[in-house]
């Protein structure tokens, strides 16, 4: 089968060949770097019995961030408003707490790094 146009010399078409300098930039993949690629607003929340307080979560990472809640308090009830976020995307963690509800440490986990962000909950 022949295609129109003029016919393709050896070494045209295509994409150029790689050269010395066209080496792919470097990326930084030490573990100071991952673990700063999910931002959190505040790492502390003080609250009432019965209050409600928000952390705003932003992923600055060139690709998609899964989050999960891994550890609440109890009497402490903590929602993200959305657990996948894509690159420069933001959500919110929203805490709530009970009338019997006791001081500690929420904990959302980035699953593609494992990393750990703890926001710590007092009471006034």
């Amino acid at each position: 089968m022949r295609v129109p146009g003029p016919p393709i010399k050896p070494g045209q078409g295509g994409p150029p060949p790689i050269t010395s300098g066209g080496q792919l930039p470097q990326i930084d993949m030490s573990v100071d770097f991952l673990f700063k690629q999910i931002q959190v607003d505040k790492t502390e929340v003080e609250l009432s019995a019965g209050g409600t307080a928000e952390v705003s979560i932003a992923n600055s990472a060139p690709g998609d961030m899964d989050l999960a809640i891994f550890n609440a308090p109890d009497g402490v009830s903590a929602k993200l408003a959305k657990s996948a976020l894509k690159s420069k995307e933001t959500t919110v963690l929203t805490i709530k707490t009970g009338k019997d509800s006791h001081p500690g440490t929420v904990q959302i986990q980035v699953v593609q790094t494992g990393q750990l962000i703890p926001i710590q909950i007092k009471f006034k």
